[in-house]
């Protein structure tokens, strides 16, 4: 954009001064977006391992702390977000939902075979002769 415009059009445009826009492209980054930068190395390097890709805000946080960062969950969070890195949930394996899908249905079979009009009556109370 610089290219095709000048500096002191854009800055015209944007309305700041020409010395505060030179100012600020010679300024460093602030200790607290540092802070951030490292933080988020970590988070995509816990992130980027097989076993934790599943970690949401909360987990990350404990995990963090566990390796010495100091951090808060809605930092972590933040970062997340922007990074773009979402926790993925867990797959319950086939074999876990094929074997409660049998056992609904013996369960549906045996409350059929069951005629519950013939069945006796529970009662909290014992029956008057």
């Amino acid at each position: 954009m610089r290219d095709t415009y000048h500096i002191s059009e854009l800055c015209q445009a944007l309305q700041v001064s020409q010395s505060g826009y030179h100012a600020a492209r010679g300024r460093t980054s602030g200790p607290r977006r540092r802070s951030d930068e490292q933080l988020l190395v970590a988070i995509q390097e816990i992130h980027g391992h097989r076993h934790t890709r599943c970690y949401g805000s909360p987990r990350m946080t404990a995990e963090l702390r566990q390796r010495g960062h100091t951090c808060l969950v809605n930092r972590v969070a933040r970062l997340m977000r922007g990074a773009g890195l979402r926790a993925r949930p867990r797959k319950c394996p086939a074999r876990i939902w094929s074997a409660t899908f049998d056992g609904f249905a013996a369960l549906r079979a045996a409350l059929r075979a069951v005629d519950l009009r013939s069945a006796p009556v529970l009662t909290s109370r014992p029956a008057r002769a």
